[in-house]
């Protein structure tokens, strides 16, 4: 029995207290808020960085009209002395006119 009191006498010291674990907590707290930030942070850089590359792609995929190839553009010319391109709108009827059948 003195063999296990021995070894027992011997290990006791070498054991975690309580001050030591929450040493351990705290350290172990601020690398996992640590690695979180570090995590976010670079998923979000990457997001950026894909939406940039497939932007960029999208956009020169096929290649772009020239001048020449568009033509001459359309001109439209507006008159200048204030008459409207529009149709005239119907007159209302006169209020003088009378219907037939009303009144009577």
């Amino acid at each position: 029995m003195s063999a296990l009191e021995a070894k027992w006498e011997a290990v006791i010291p070498t054991l975690a207290t309580k001050a030591d674990l929450s040493e351990l907590r705290a350290e172990m707290h601020k690398g996992f808020s640590d690695m979180v930030k570090w995590i976010v942070g670079t998923a979000f850089v990457g997001g950026a960085c894909a939406i940039t590359i497939v932007t960029f792609v999208l956009n020169n995929a096929t290649p772009r009209a020239t001048m020449a190839q568009l033509g001459q553009p359309t001109i439209i010319f507006l008159p200048a002395n204030g008459m409207s391109v529009y149709a005239p709108s119907p007159s209302p009827p006169s209020s003088g006119a009378t219907n037939s059948g009303a009144g009577r």
